[in-house]
C-alpha cells in the first residue's frame, strides 16, 4: 500500500534524517546493508516492486592507521588502493616530498585530486607518504580509492589537515617517526538497489534513473540529497507511468572504484548503449555548506533541457561544462561507455568530512526544487519517442 501523500519537503528531510542516522555509510559494512533494506523498504512504500542485486567484494578494515612523532600519535585513513606497508610498521625519517627520507609528507588539495599523486605514488623514492589532506573545511578529506581494483604505488596514510602545521615542521627538521598502516581484507557482501517501473509503451527503450548510496562516513549532504530527489523521481514515476520503463538503480561501492556499478553492468552487458538516456544524480545534491549545482550531460539538447527546468523551479546559479563532458563518478563512466548520459551534482564544503551530517550539511528547500525539477525533465525526454 503506498503511504499517505505528505509534502515533498518533509519527505526530503526524512530522508535525509533517516539516512543519516544510520552511521557511516561504507561498502560491505553491517550499516551498509542495514541501509540497502531501509532503502527497500522507501522504495515499497511509495509502491514500487525493488530487488537487492547483491555483489560479493573484500572490504578493507583498518587495524591500526598512525604515525608516531615525538611521544605524539596522530590517527589517520589509509588510502586503499595502494600496495601494503610490509610488516605493518616501519620506522624512519619524516620529509619533504622529494627528500632522501623514508616517510615523505605532501600536502594534497580536496576535493579535486592533485593531478600529481598518482605520479607521485608510483614514482616517489619514499618507501611510505602521509598525505596531509586539505580542502575549504578543516578535517580528514578521505580520498576515494579509485583503483581499488588494482592497486599501486607506495602506502599513503591520510591525515586531517588540522595536523599541517606540526607536520610539516616535522618533515623539515627530518624528524623520527613511527608509520604504521595496517588493513585487513574482509570477506563481505553489498547490495545495489534495484526497480524497474513500468511505462505506457514497453517496446520503447528504457530510461535508467541513478545514484550511489554509499560513501565515508555519514554522508549526509554527500549522497544524502542525491537519494531523496532520487526517492522522489520514483515516486512520481510511479504515480504516474512514463511513457517507457524506467529502470531506477541506487549503487553501493561509490567510494572503492564503483564496484556496485560494475556488478549493475555486469548483469546487463550493453545497456549503456541501449537505453533511451541514463540520468544520475551525483554528490552534494541540495547540499547546504559552501554550495554550488552543476548540470552536465552529453547531448546539447539534453543540457539545455535540464538547466531550463532547474532555472524553472528558481534553481538559477547553474555551471555546466560543454555539452559532451559528463561530469561525476559513475556518470562519467557510462557516458564514456557510449549512454546518452544527464548528471546533477553539487558543492560542498563538508565534502568527504567527517561532519558531513544531517542538518547542517543539507539544505531541504533547495533539495526539493531540483528533484521537482527533474521530475519534470525526466518525464520530457521519455515522451521523445526516438532514441537517436
Amino acid at each position: 500500500m503506498k503511504a499517505t501523500a505528505e509534502p515533498m519537503e518533509a519527505r526530503v528531510a526524512a530522508t535525509l534524517e533517516a539516512y543519516d542516522a544510520q552511521g557511516w555509510h561504507r561498502t560491505g559494512t553491517a550499516v551498509d546493508i542495514n541501509s540497502a533494506f531501509w532503502l527497500v523498504g522507501a522504495m515499497r512504500n511509495v509502491g514500487s516492486d525493488v530487488v537487492l542485486e547483491e555483489f560479493e567484494l573484500f572490504r578493507p578494515q583498518p587495524v591500526t592507521a598512525t604515525i608516531e612523532i615525538d611521544g605524539r600519535c596522530i590517527e589517520g585513513l589509509p588510502l586503499f588502493d595502494t600496495l601494503p606497508l610490509p610488516g605493518g610498521c616501519m620506522e624512519g625519517a619524516l620529509g619533504p616530498l622529494g627528500s632522501s627520507s623514508p616517510i615523505g609528507v605532501l600536502v594534497t588539495r580536496s576535493p579535486a585530486p592533485d593531478e600529481r599523486y598518482d605520479a607521485i605514488r608510483r614514482e616517489t623514492g619514499h618507501q611510505a607518504l602521509v598525505a596531509i589532506t586539505v580542502g575549504r573545511t578543516p578535517g580528514l578529506h578521505a580520498r576515494n580509492a579509485v583503483s581499488f581494483k588494482h592497486p599501486f604505488g607506495v602506502p599513503v596514510l591520510q591525515v586531517s589537515s588540522e595536523e599541517e602545521a606540526f607536520l610539516l615542521v616535522a618533515a623539515d627538521a627530518g624528524t623520527p617517526a613511527k608509520l604504521c598502516i595496517v588493513t585487513e581484507s574482509l570477506p563481505a557482501r553489498s547490495a545495489n538497489v534495484v526497480a524497474r517501473v513500468a511505462g505506457t509503451n514497453p517496446s520503447l527503450e528504457p530510461i535508467v534513473v541513478s545514484t550511489p548510496r554509499s560513501g565515508w562516513w555519514n554522508c549526509s549532504g554527500e549522497r544524502g540529497g542525491g537519494l531523496a530527489c532520487w526517492l522522489d523521481v520514483l515516486r512520481s514515476a510511479v504515480a504516474e507511468p512514463l511513457p517507457r520503463d524506467a529502470l531506477f538503480a541506487a549503487f553501493a561501492g561509490h567510494e572503492i572504484d564503483h564496484v556496485g556499478l560494475d556488478s549493475f553492468l555486469e548483469r546487463r552487458p550493453g545497456i549503456a548503449t541501449r537505453v533511451h538516456a541514463w540520468v544520475h544524480f551525483g554528490a552534494n545534491v541540495g547540499a547546504a555548506v559552501g554550495p554550488s549545482v552543476r548540470v552536465s550531460a552529453s547531448r546539447v539538447d539534453d543540457l539545455a533541457q535540464a538547466r531550463t527546468a532547474l532555472k524553472r523551479e528558481g534553481v538559477n546559479e547553474l555551471t555546466s561544462p560543454p555539452a559532451g563532458v559528463v561530469n561525476g563518478g559513475e556518470s562519467a563512466v557510462v557516458a564514456g561507455l557510449g549512454a546518452r548520459c544527464i548528471a546533477l551534482l553539487g558543492g560542498s564544503s563538508l565534502f568527504h568530512l567527517e561532519s558531513d551530517r544531517w542538518p547542517r550539511a543539507n539544505d531541504v528547500p533547495q533539495t526539493a526544487r531540483q528533484a521537482r525539477a527533474f521530475s519534470a525533465f525526466i518525464r520530457t525526454i521519455a515522451t521523445t519517442e526516438t532514441d537517436a
